[in-house]
């Protein structure tokens, strides 16, 4: 209700047939728009999620002024807001929130992550405001954005991408329909190729 992203631990040990220990974990600090997404990085969890302009209701909260008054080291978040944020987990309560450097005011829709198996990569691709469609790659924790769209010559989107990584030769594919209703297909093997699947598609049916 708060606007928090959200992560459920599913407790396996104790998991029968009929019985999930489920386990409900806030990130208070902050709140999210839209969908966060979350994933393993060198056995760490991390979960990203777009933060809001404004929390959807007035402050002060009661677990902020609690939670800064018991737990040393309790710090509010003073990045921007309408951007992507990163939390951290480093042990902590509340865990490190960290800015990916996303322009802000310029994302629209849900990210989709997918992951580098070969190279140990994880890729976020997300839909700006101008329709183009932009990967950030995480190093470490810090995270390297390109602009796929203009460096493949591909048209704007008006969906989100779907994206996979090739088992067999580790290419990076993302999916998204365009302005104009076509499926449009990037590719980076290398290099950034785009491929207008509807096009191909009805070629091939002909």
């Amino acid at each position: 209700m708060f606007g928090a992203a959200c992560e459920q631990t599913l407790f396996t040990d104790t998991a029968t047939n009929d019985r999930r220990g489920w386990s409900p974990r806030l990130i208070h600090r902050l709140p999210a728009r839209g969908q966060p997404i979350g994933f393993n990085a060198d056995g760490k969890r991390v979960i990203v999620f777009r933060a809001a302009e404004r929390w959807p209701s007035r402050e002060p909260f009661v677990f902020d002024w609690i939670e800064r008054s018991r737990q040393p080291g309790y710090r509010r978040y003073s990045g921007p807001r309408d951007t992507f944020v990163q939390a951290l987990d480093r042990g902590h309560r509340f865990r490190d929130l960290e800015p990916l450097g996303t322009p802000a005011g310029q994302i629209a829709g849900n990210p989709c992550a997918i992951h580098d198996t070969k190279r140990n990569r994880d890729h976020l691709a997300y839909r700006d405001s101008a329709g183009q469609i932009r990967e950030a790659t995480r190093n470490g924790d810090a995270w390297q954005l390109t602009n796929p769209t203009v460096l493949a010559g591909a048209p704007r989107a008006a969906g989100e991408p779907a994206g996979l990584v090739s088992a067999l030769t580790g290419s990076r594919y993302y999916v998204y329909r365009g302005r104009e209703g076509h499926l449009h297909e990037l590719c980076f093997d290398g290099s950034w190729s785009h491929r207008d699947l509807s096009t191909a598609a009805r070629r091939e049916k002909n």
